[in-house]
This record gives structure tokens, sequence and C-alpha cells, in this order.
């Protein structure tokens, strides 16, 4: 089967944004957002102890790291916070789905695979151990575009819990060892 494909720019705003009008917020900087993809809860602060300079997002936006080693190790994902804005790490790319053309999470596993981290990290700029992804990249990356509800049911398979590699044995109360591992 074959999707059209589309520049991510065209289905998506790119570090849109979000004004500081909100009294109150949720911080995330680069330690809340996993190499799993998950973000942690943060820290709610208010809007006025906050320098500009920060990155702003909204809740359910998905945040990719610009910043080596970073982005390489898979830190790209989708924020999950308490309050509607936030405001994170400088070096936080956001991209804002349109949702009526690809869906959040569809798009979030897009963004992790390993082809899109090592497109990504042979187009980084800058000198060694500050290199970043520039947002061109992203701006000009093509995705994949199945229909949305096609969209939704793979995020739907990839957003279940992948089974162990290795069998649970433990049900049989006998076997405590398999070969090639222990």
């Amino acid at each position: 089967m074959s999707w059209e494909t589309v520049p991510l720019g065209d289905v998506a705003e790119l570090n849109p944004r979000t004004p500081y009008g909100e009294e109150t917020g949720t911080f995330l900087g680069m330690t809340d957002l996993g190499e799993d993809g998950r973000t942690t809860s943060g820290i709610i602060v208010d809007s006025q102890d906050l320098k500009t300079g920060y990155t702003p997002f909204r809740n359910a936006d998905l945040l990719v790291a610009k910043i080596t080693p970073c982005f390489e190790n898979g830190k790209i994902g989708q924020v999950r916070i308490k309050t509607d804005v936030g405001w994170g790490s400088t070096e936080f790319h956001v991209v804002r789905p349109n949702d009526a053309m690809v869906d959040r999470r569809f798009l979030h596993h897009f963004l992790r695979t390993p082809e899109v981290r090592a497109a990504g990290g042979m187009r980084m700029t800058g000198s060694a151990g500050q290199r970043r992804v520039p947002i061109n990249f992203l701006r000009r990356l093509q995705i994949p575009l199945p229909p949305l509800p096609e969209q939704r049911r793979i995020a739907a398979i990839l957003d279940e819990p992948m089974p162990s590699a290795r069998p649970d044995v433990s049900r049989f109360g006998c076997c405590t060892s398999f070969p090639g591992g222990s």
C-alpha cells in the first residue's frame, strides 16, 4: 500500500508562539522529556516568574529535542501536563499537528523512528558537542499520510506495550533460565 507523503510543515505548526497570557503553566526541562517519549508532570509555575526566552507549548503538543545527543537518543515526545500551557528548554522544537490532517500519536511514533532520528542527525548544524537539528529539517521532512482512521489505528497499535523478547518462564515454577541467558 502506498500513501501520499507531505512535508511536516504542511500538516503542523512548527515552533508556534503560544502567548504568555496564562497565569500559571508547567515548566519542562530537558530532563523532563524521557528517551521513551514520555514527559514528567513538570513543575507548576507562575508565568510572571519566568524569564522570556523559554520555549512555549500547549498540552498535547510534540516536543523534539534539537541538541545532540538528546535528539539521537530519542527525546521526542508528546506533552502530558496538567495545565493548558507550558514552557520549556530552549533546546526544544515544538510541533503542533493540524488535527484535521494528522493524528498526534501517529506523528509522535513516526518522529521517533530510527530513520527520522538518523536523517536528523545527519543534518545537524553547529560545532561538535553543540550540534542542533535545524527547523528546516522538520519543516521539509516527508511524512506518510494515510487516511486519519488508518493513522489512528496504527497509533493505537504502536501505543500498546511491546511484548518482552524474553518469554516469562516464572509461571512454570521449574525454569529459572533458558538457553542464551539467565
